[in-house]
């Protein structure tokens, strides 16, 4: 970066949580290759909070609101390069909206002559790698495909907290499984091969934990109600721990702006297909008792 005489860089980060954790070894290594420069992210809000746990950023740029809103956020860091992870025209477009002289990123859509330094897309590569493919192509030294961030004692003591409220010992290994998709059940593992693979690790004495978005519930429930007797998942499904996050102003937020709607307004989700006031009512956990 220093080539290029970029001091300030804006990482434009993936819109998904899971996209968002596989470019994390691409921004590894960005940083281990300009320890000296600023190295700010602009997240969604969903996503803005992982990123504070990432070593080597300086800054996290939320960019809600309007497209004028998060370009003008954007603008106000005074960056002189972005490097878009996306890869939408959206994305570029917004970057050289904010005045930003260096915009790296795939050249995809008609977004490349809106790019000062573009890459080609690789095909049938893992996620990570997607990412690694772009930085490597930019000049950046790839290092090993494996997300890192750093988490305080406070934050272990509170995720432990979470865990064991929702029936894990405090003592066997925990095993993570993500049981649900947003696209539906074409992207997803079937719930008797996640059940399947719960007990051969419970035989190990570890313990299988779900975990998903609240639109994952009914993934998880299909994979609880496979599991053989005796084995028990840890349910933590639809928790909003991240830090920054608040499950109790969420929820109130829905009381206070969602739940007065007629029945049969449309939810369009950020994560998982649309859904109705009513339905959500009627078979929602999280809204039971609200």
């Amino acid at each position: 970066m220093r080539e290029a005489g970029i001091g300030r860089l804006v990482v434009v980060a993936p819109n998904w949580l899971g996209d968002a954790v596989m470019a994390l070894p691409a921004l590894a290594d960005v940083r281990r290759a300009s320890p000296g420069a600023v190295m700010a992210v602009a997240a969604r809000p969903a996503v803005a909070p992982l990123f504070t746990l990432v070593p080597g950023v300086s800054e996290v740029i939320t960019t809600a609101g309007t497209a004028a809103e998060a370009t003008g956020a954007i603008k106000a860091g005074g960056f002189d390069g972005a490097l878009l992870f996306p890869n939408s025209f959206h994305t570029a477009w917004t970057a050289r909206s904010a005045g930003i002289r260096e915009r790296w990123g795939f050249a995809t859509d008609v977004r490349r002559l809106l790019l000062t330094r573009h890459a080609v897309p690789p095909v049938r590569v893992h996620q990570a790698g997607y990412y690694q493919h772009l930085t490597t192509a930019l000049g950046f030294a790839p290092g090993p495909l494996i997300p890192r961030v750093e988490v305080s004692a406070s934050q272990r003591e509170h995720a432990a907290a979470i865990l064991r409220t929702a029936g894990w010992d405090g003592e066997r290994r925990l095993v993570v499984l993500a049981a649900g998709a947003a696209y539906g059940a074409a992207k997803r593992w079937p719930a008797a091969s996640f059940a399947a693979a719960a007990a051969r690790l419970a035989e190990d004495g570890c313990a299988p934990v779900l975990v998903g978005s609240p639109a994952d519930a009914p993934a998880g429930d299909e994979v609880a109600a496979a599991l053989a007797p005796g084995v028990r998942p840890v349910n933590v499904i639809g928790r909003t721990d991240l830090p920054g996050g608040n499950g109790r102003q969420i929820l109130q937020s829905i009381h206070d702006k969602l739940l007065p709607l007629p029945e049969t307004a449309v939810v369009v989700c950020g994560h998982g297909p649309n859904t109705t006031i009513g339905r959500e009512k009627a078979r929602n956990p999280f809204l039971q008792g609200l």
